[in-house]
């Protein structure tokens, strides 16, 4: 049901926010991705803009450690998202934009 499929996502999210403050963002990542796999996960909600600008933090990262040219794109998707967030709200997200940009 449409329930279940909300408090699945709701435990993949959990899962990435403990695995991104754990430093391991490959799980991080992966958690994220089961999470944005539920239709569900398209629905506008109060976590969303932690879990867009960790998961692009994630990915630099990984990129940065060498783990493949892809990690790089998903971090340029997740700071396009924040750009737009930013330019609608820069009070807000301004700074998150110029840490993602870092």
């Amino acid at each position: 049901s449409k329930m279940n499929f909300q408090i699945v996502e709701a435990v993949h999210l959990q899962k990435f926010f403990v695995s991104f403050w754990m430093g391991e963002y490959g799980e991080a990542v992966g958690a994220s991705d089961s999470a944005m796999s539920f239709p569900c996960s398209k629905m506008p909600k109060v976590e969303l803009p932690h879990h867009i600008f960790y998961r692009g933090i994630a990915a630099f990262q990984l990129y940065r450690e060498g783990k493949g040219e892809n990690w790089l794109k998903i971090g340029d998707e997740m700071h396009e998202q924040v750009e737009i967030w930013a330019n609608n709200s820069k009070p807000i997200f301004e700074n998150k934009l110029i840490l993602l940009k870092a």
